[in-house]
């Protein structure tokens, strides 16, 4: 591509005549047969007339050589300019096998313009002005703004990511950076090149295209797509369904990911692991679904991570333990999915990403052991005799609720503890103290503004060494402590304060114990042995805590009513029992979760399936995620 001086046609004459046999005709005025180029303006003043240039000639070879390959199923190339808040007001819809329908109003996708492939539906009309129906895109930029390498990745990662988003089965996204100068490509490669952005080939376009309605394997149909936060296009990359048996009518979650080939792969330690109750079910699993370095050149394989995709089918649960209704459901999904960690590590298995996210409410009716379930399994550890430990990373697990070795080990490097049983179970606490200074006791969100919620938001920072200055002191004596717990007794009641109590106490104990273990013992082998042995009953001690709770709350929910109040109240007796609950709830409005199951709206909550590593939990942008109709499991 060169630059050629506009005539009134927008190319010169010789522009016209027939080209030759063997060489492309791209059904375009921009193209010089003779001199086998395409003619941009020579003296662009603008993105905006660059970008018209560029977007004719992409969309005469898109009219030519990207033809469908699917009945009624088309590309066409459109512009996008630079826009903070844009996207068309009108609603549109648009329709293709793994694009699903949807109606859309405003789409925003800040950045530099693009000229952009779209997917076309013969008989239908456009998609919406957004990457909703993006095959790919091209930035188009003049070559002065062009910038580094870096900053050119880092625009194209704005709409890749938001490719992602919208388009929950996609692997990859490809894309051109072009100015008036750049690139000098023969006709036939720019042609293959476009070409290929615009393929009707939807796998080679990146999409995976064994989710969709229809196909010769055994069909799911989805009730609904699971939205989750991706901090990083680089990344597992997990994308999950929930959908029904057509036969049984069981429900299932479909799960998506890109594992690091060095890393154990989830469905092997879901087999692992079968049968313990409060840990997710696996059901089945397809592996070896395709491995990242086969979307790279030779030559750029080891510059990168190799990926291999799987994709298991699991029994699905209730919502994550945040959206609780009651104070015994919050005690009842805790204490059943600390029994189940100890069931998964007595076979080996670490968890490594204890998270609200990761504890989800058993199924209605579910029995004692299975009211709280333990999900994702991506990060865990599978111990063996060649690699019985794990040191602890901090870039393994969510911020906010990471254990103050974890968040430690970064500085620590070498020297990093150990991530044992010890960092998972801080990890509940911090879960459980999140629950109880963020909400009410009927699940109800507390007003960030608010002295609770403030204590637990201050963990979340980015910085690993913050984020443990901000979590150090809520282990210790202190202000945050006495805000914590003034904070809890007169929300939640003097038994929630006590447990929360009693767990921050015995986490802080241990801690000290294991870190005195340590330093005495630096250079020896095992000086953690004796500590580990008395594993059983670190849990004993912790479940304790939890049955003590739940049986004070039972026993005052299931206590006589108070008899009536005469019309001339007697004096108060200051010698009287504190209230084991706060006076909003000394009515019995705390069922058991096996007698009163979530409401209607039961289903799987979007940060249930998190795809780390992650800063910090903040809530996800509200991007509404399309409902497909269908999915495949091989």
């Amino acid at each position: 591509m060169e630059n050629r001086p506009e005539t009134q046609n927008g190319a010169e004459g010789e522009g016209r005549r027939k080209p030759d046999p063997g060489s492309p005709r791209p059904p375009t005025p921009d193209f010089s047969s003779s001199q086998r180029r395409w003619s941009t303006p020579e003296l662009a003043t603008s993105n905006e007339n660059l970008l018209g240039a560029v977007s004719r000639i992409f969309s005469a070879i898109v009219q030519r050589f990207a033809g469908p390959t699917v009945p009624g199923v088309e590309r066409k190339c459109r512009q996008f300019q630079r826009n903070t808040t844009g996207g068309s007001k009108r609603r549109r819809r648009v329709a293709q096998p793994s694009y699903p329908s949807r109606e859309s109003g405003r789409a925003v996708l800040p950045g530099p313009q693009c000229c952009r492939v779209d997917s076309w539906y013969r008989g239908g009309r456009w998609g919406p002005s957004g990457t909703q129906t993006s095959a790919s895109f091209s930035i188009v930029k003049l070559e002065s703004e062009i910038g580094t390498a870096l900053e050119n990745l880092e625009e194209a990662e704005v709409h890749a990511r938001r490719i992602f988003q919208v388009q929950p089965n996609r692997s990859y996204v490809r894309s051109l950076v072009i100015t008036e100068k750049h690139a000098r490509l023969h006709p036939e490669t720019l042609v293959r090149l476009v070409a290929g952005l615009a393929s009707a080939d939807e796998r080679l376009l990146g999409l995976d295209d064994s989710v969709h309605p229809t196909g010769e394997t055994k069909t799911y149909p989805i009730v609904e797509q699971i939205p989750i936060p991706r901090y990083s296009i680089c990344s597992r990359g997990t994308t999950c369904w929930r959908v029904r048996d057509p036969a049984t009518m069981e429900e299932y979650v479909i799960k998506d990911s890109w594992r690091e080939d060095d890393l154990p792969a989830e469905h092997e330690l879901l087999e692992k692991v079968k049968g313990i109750p409060g840990v997710v079910f696996m059901a089945s699993c397809e592996v070896d679904r395709g491995e990242t370095k086969g979307f790279r050149c030779a030559s750029t394989l080891r510059q990168y991570q190799n990926r291999k995709a799987s994709r298991v089918l699991l029994h699905a649960y209730g919502q994550s333990v945040e959206h609780f209704s009651s104070v015994l459901q919050v005690l009842y999904a805790f204490r059943d999915a600390i029994v189940a960690h100890q069931r998964l590590l007595e076979r080996g298995v670490l968890h490594r990403d204890i998270s609200l996210g990761n504890v989800l409410f058993g199924k209605p009716d579910a029995p004692e052991g299975e009211r709280g379930v333990l999900i994702d399994l991506d990060l865990a550890f599978l111990a063996t005799d060649a690699r019985p430990s794990v040191k602890s990373d901090h870039t393994i697990g969510t911020r906010l609720f990471q254990s103050i070795s974890v968040l430690h080990s970064g500085k620590l490097g070498e020297l990093a503890w150990e991530h044992d049983y010890l960092d998972d179970l801080e990890s509940f606490l911090y879960s459980l103290a999140f629950i109880v200074l963020c909400y009410r006791p009927d699940g109800r969100p507390i007003p960030t503004d608010e002295d609770g919620p403030s204590i637990p938001w201050s963990w979340a920072e980015e910085a690993p060494e913050d984020a443990c200055a901000k979590k150090r002191p809520f282990l210790g004596v202190g202000t945050v402590v006495f805000r914590a717990s003034h904070a809890v007794e007169t929300i939640w009641g003097p038994v929630c304060d006590a447990l929360l109590s009693k767990f921050r106490r015995w986490i802080f104990q241990m801690r000290t114990k294991k870190g005195t273990l340590i330093h005495r013992g630096r250079g020896s082998a095992g000086p953690l042995d004796s500590f580990h042995a008395c594993r059983d009953e670190h849990y004993s001690a912790v479940v304790g805590m939890f049955d003590e709770a739940i049986d004070s709350v039972r026993s005052a929910v299931t206590s006589p009513p108070p008899p009536p109040i005469d019309d001339v109240a007697p004096a108060q007796d200051v010698s009287a029992p504190t209230p084991l609950l706060p006076a909003e709830l000394n009515v019995a409005v705390l069922p058991d979760p096996a007698l009163s199951p979530p409401g209607p709206n039961h289903r799987l909550h979007p940060r249930n399936w998190s795809d780390g590593p992650r800063p910090s939990p903040t809530p996800p942008m509200p991007f509404n995620y399309p409902s497909l109709n269908g999915a495949l499991l091989h």
